[in-house]
C-alpha cells in the first residue's frame, strides 16, 4: 500500500498525488492513505548502494546443493548463491536502491535445515533472516535501504543572481554542486549525475560531457547559500573545489517542459546524484527564471 517502502507520498498533504507519480518509476499506488514520514526525499531518484547476504551452515559441510536466487524488483541479480562448504560466514554483495523489492527464492539441498542466511542493507543493518534456529528456509522479502541521501549545495549561474534562462539560446547552462567542508565534490560519481525539476515534472537530464568544450570540471565556482530556494546570491568561489557542470539550453527547455512555461516564472531545480562509495546525494534547490528572449544575452559558459 502507499507508504510502505518505495511508496512516494506528498509530505504536505498526507496523500498520494499525481504530482509525484511521473518521478516513482512505478512505486505510486493512488487512492491510499500515505505514511505521514515516508522516505527523505519523499519521492525522487533512489541511487543503489551495496547490500550483503551472509550464509552459515549448522554443520559444517556447506548447504548440500541448496541455494539461492536473489531478484531485485523482479530482475534476477544473483544466481544459485550458495554455501559451497564450511560452517561460514560468507558473504556475496549485490546492489540495490531504497524501497527496492529484495527477494529470495530457496532451492533445497541435503540436510536443508542447517541452512540460514541473513540480508544486510547498505548501512550493515539487518533487513531480515531465512532458516535461524534449525528450520528450513523459505526464501524471505525485504525492502533495500541506503539511508537518506548525502545534502549538498547548488548555485546555479555561479556569481549571478537572479539566473534567468533564454528559452531561445543554443548555449550552457552552468551549473555548480558546493562542496564544503563536510562534502568533498571529488568522491562524486560523476556518471550517475541528473539535474531535474523539484516538482518532478518532466525528466531529468546528465550534464554535457565534451569532448569538445564545455566539459564537467573540478574547480572553485561557488559558495554555498543558505538561504529559500529561489533566493541567490553573486558570491563566486569560497577556497574550497566545486564540481562545475554545463547543461545544454535547448535539452533543458526538452526534458524539464520549460516551454510551456511564461516569462517570469521561477522553476526549482535539484541535483541528484550517488557518490563514490554508492551512497546517494542530493542538492538543496536553486531556481531559474524564464526570462524573454531578447531581455537578456545569451550565456556563455565559462570551458
Amino acid at each position: 500500500e502507499c507508504g510502505t517502502p518505495g511508496a512516494c507520498c506528498d509530505d504536505d498533504t498526507a496523500g498520494c498525488t499525481q504530482e509525484f507519480e511521473a518521478n516513482c518509476d512505478g512505486r505510486f499506488i493512488g487512492g491510499a492513505a500515505c505514511d505521514p514520514d515516508p522516505f527523505d526525499p519523499p519521492c525522487g531518484e533512489y541511487h543503489a548502494c551495496p547490500h550483503e547476504i551472509v550464509m552459515w551452515d549448522d554443520y559444517g559441510d556447506g548447504w548440500n546443493g541448496g541455494f539461492i536466487d536473489v531478484y531485485v524488483d523482479g530482475e534476477l541479480v544473483l544466481a544459485a548463491v550458495t554455501l559451497a562448504s564450511g560452517f561460514g560466514p560468507e558473504s556475496v554483495f549485490f546492489e540495490a536502491a531504497t524501497g527496492a523489492t529484495i527477494q529470495t527464492i530457496w532451492t533445497p539441498g541435503g540436510s536443508p535445515c542447517e541452512a540460514s542466511y541473513c540480508i544486510y542493507d547498505g548501512l550493515g543493518e539487518e533487513l531480515g533472516c531465512d532458516g535461524l534456529g534449525g528450520v528450513e528456509p523459505t526464501g524471505i522479502t525485504v525492502f533495500g535501504n541506503c539511508g537518506p541521501p548525502v545534502s549538498a549545495g547548488l548555485d546555479i549561474t555561479p556569481g549571478a543572481c537572479p539566473n534567468p534562462i533564454n528559452r531561445t539560446s543554443y548555449d550552457f547552462l552552468p551549473v555548480a554542486v558546493v562542496g564544503m567542508g563536510d562534502f568533498d565534490v571529488m568522491e562524486i560519481d560523476i556518471s550517475t549525475i541528473r539535474l531535474s525539476r523539484a516538482d518532478g515534472v518532466g525528466g531529468e537530464l546528465a550534464p554535457y560531457g565534451g569532448p569538445p568544450w564545455p566539459q564537467t570540471t573540478f574547480r572553485d565556482v561557488a559558495t554555498p547559500f543558505d538561504g529559500e530556494p529561489c533566493d541567490c546570491h553573486e558570491a563566486k568561489d569560497d577556497g574550497i573545489l566545486d564540481l562545475s557542470l554545463k547543461f545544454s539550453v535547448q535539452a533543458l527547455v526538452d526534458v524539464l517542459d520549460l516551454a510551456a512555461l511564461d516569462a517570469g516564472d521561477e522553476v526549482e531545480l535539484v541535483v541528484t546524484g550517488a557518490l563514490l562509495d554508492g551512497a546517494a546525494f542530493m542538492t538543496t534547490g536553486d531556481c531559474i527564471v524564464i526570462a524573454r528572449p531578447q531581455s537578456i544575452r545569451l550565456w556563455r559558459a565559462v570551458p
